[in-house]
């Protein structure tokens, strides 16, 4: 836990696809997409004991789709059913609910910064020998500024942000200054395993001291959970206080010989360790109760034991060999030092997929009006084209006609030429005789006069009936009468290419 007061950030699973109304169908992949790239980062956040790797790559999944999902929402019939529930870590009793992407996605990079913080704790909790669980401690201390790195970024969205418990810029710069309290802490006890200088490690653990003193001032105490925080903080930042005194010490005794020194600035690490002491009880006191007491806690017992230790040694030491006076004003603590840096993750919004989709759909229409509607330099279709065309369209009519073969009606068609085929064969045969009886006629008169035109609709007529019918079943259309072989029969002019003269 980032401290002993908190409980996790959780959320409910969201499955975009059922909370959408209307969405359209070339929208539908990005919209699974986006559930499932969140249901990875739940599932990542659930397991403690992961891989922090696949945190942020789930993380970095789903905070790229941002873009993407707002474009959706903007596509979409409705979203009044998209809600976003997540717990407060500042109040576990009330629930957030909001439709805010922004949100939703801060308040995905603050659970992943927890989980880091609680993955760091379970780690430091597995080392039991410095020296031979040297690889755990390098994974403690890479996951605590990775969510440094994580609480640092999600300060940025937080500023668009309204009426959020958690996701305010004064909670995340605390839980960014405990991670980097907390990182340090991991080479302050790799430092102390190696017997590094003690100036050193006086100068880590003062800035440790600082970071956690400032993480706590970041937080509002005035209801009871910023409260218990907030003493939390500063019972650790005077804890590593006394612990910086207790190697400041150290080193004006060890280093340089100033036995009285080292005396009174380990007092005034005995003076530090005191008022942790009272603010573990006060600690003790604000709900909600935990069964951890900070002073009966290892790290506390461990701090005291050496700060009494080296205050025996030093009182030893002046009253057999150095014999000096104490200085009435304690020497400063030594200038902090820290060598925990981390740079905030870049987590970008992405693009907006959907874009492609649309940019896909427009230029295949561009093309086809292109080609549809080409024209030569006259501006009138070319030969060629109007060729093209026309093959194009008797392949559509044809396709029309299988279809029309294909229909309910076809069946219907087929029943009523059946039925009445005896009627066409009569037909036909009339037509035949008049035909033989008009032909002198035909024969006597000028091409193109009326016995011909005569002749030629009873021919067409009545003993090609059958024939008709059985087109007409077939669902096949008539030919046009202004085709290329003929003329237009209810008027108009042929277009005519005109060439050079």
């Amino acid at each position: 836990m980032a401290h002993p007061a908190y409980g996790k950030k959780l959320t409910d699973r969201i499955n975009f696809g059922i909370a959408l109304e209307g969405v359209p169908d070339n929208l539908a992949p990005f919209v699974h997409d986006s559930t499932r790239k969140r249901q990875g980062i739940e599932e990542a956040l659930k397991q403690a004991d992961g891989s922090s790797e696949t945190v942020v790559n789930t993380l970095r999944e789903y905070v790229v789709m941002n873009t993407t999902i707002k474009s959706i929402l903007q596509k979409v019939k409705s979203f009044s059913r998209l809600r976003f529930k997540w717990s407060n870590i500042m109040d576990d009793d009330e629930k957030t609910v909001s439709s805010n992407v922004d949100e939703d996605m801060a308040s995905m990079m603050l659970a992943a910064g927890i989980w880091h913080i609680e993955h760091a704790h379970l780690v430091n909790g597995s080392i039991t020998n410095e020296d031979e669980d040297e690889e755990k401690m390098k994974q403690s201390l890479n996951s605590l500024k990775t969510a440094a790195s994580i609480f640092e970024t999600a300060k940025s969205w937080a500023s668009l942000i309204q009426g959020s418990k958690d996701l305010t810029v004064p909670i995340l710069s605390a839980l960014y200054l405990q991670s980097l309290a907390e990182g340090q802490t991991v080479t302050i006890r790799r430092a102390v395993s190696k017997d590094h200088k003690a100036s050193l490690i006086s100068e880590l653990c003062h800035d440790v001291s600082q970071k956690y003193t400032a993480a706590a001032g970041e937080v509002d105490a005035s209801h009871h959970e910023g409260q218990k925080w907030s003493t939390y903080l500063r019972f650790q930042g005077e804890t590593y206080m006394a612990l910086a005194r207790c190697y400041q010490g150290v080193h004006l005794l060890e280093t340089e010989e100033k036995c009285g020194d080292s005396i009174v600035v380990l007092g005034e690490g005995f003076k530090h360790l005191s008022q942790a002491t009272h603010l573990s009880k006060e600690y003790d006191k604000i709900k909600p109760k935990t069964k951890l007491h900070l002073a009966e806690s290892a790290q506390f017992e461990k701090v005291k034991k050496v700060l009494n230790e080296k205050k025996a040694k030093s009182d030893r030491e002046n009253n057999l060999i150095y014999h000096q006076k104490l200085p009435e004003e304690c020497p400063p603590p030594l200038d902090p030092k820290c060598v925990v840096h981390v740079t905030a993750l870049e987590l970008p919004s992405g693009e907006d997929h959907t874009l492609t989709v649309l940019e896909t759909s427009d230029v295949a229409q561009s093309e086809g009006e292109v080609e549809a509607g080409a024209l030569d330099a006259d501006g009138k279709s070319s030969p060629r084209q109007s060729q093209e065309k026309t093959a194009t369209s008797n392949y559509t009519e044809d396709s029309k006609d299988d279809d029309d073969m294909n229909s309910p009606c076809a069946c219907q068609r087929w029943l009523f030429t059946t039925l009445l085929m005896p009627v066409f064969a009569v037909l036909s045969v009339i037509g035949f005789v008049l035909v033989v009886l008009l032909m002198p006629f035909r024969l006597c008169c000028p091409q193109g006069g009326v016995y011909t035109n005569v002749v030629t609709f009873i021919f067409e007529v009545f003993i090609m009936a059958p024939c008709l019918a059985c087109k007409w079943a077939r669902g096949k259309r008539t030919p046009q009468a202004n085709s290329a072989s003929k003329k237009p029969r209810y008027g108009g002019t042929d277009d005519l290419e005109l060439g050079d003269k």
